[in-house]
């Protein structure tokens, strides 16, 4: 089995520390450049792609 490490993963020491969350580290790190590569090139030049992009930055949950 291949792991993709893109996980999210919520840090979280009891009430004192709370971070962002952020992805896993423990699958293939070229598989995951892939993947961010790719979804930064369809952020950049794919209309659909750059219309959702804009949406979640500008999302302020």
């Amino acid at each position: 089995m291949q792991l993709t490490g893109i996980t999210p993963m919520i840090r979280e020491s009891g009430s004192s520390v709370k971070g962002r969350p952020r992805i896993s580290k423990m699958g293939n790190a070229k598989l995951r450049n892939l993947l961010f590569m790719c979804s930064f090139n369809a952020s950049k030049f794919n209309a659909p792609c750059k219309a959702s992009y804009e949406r979640l930055v500008a999302y302020k949950g």
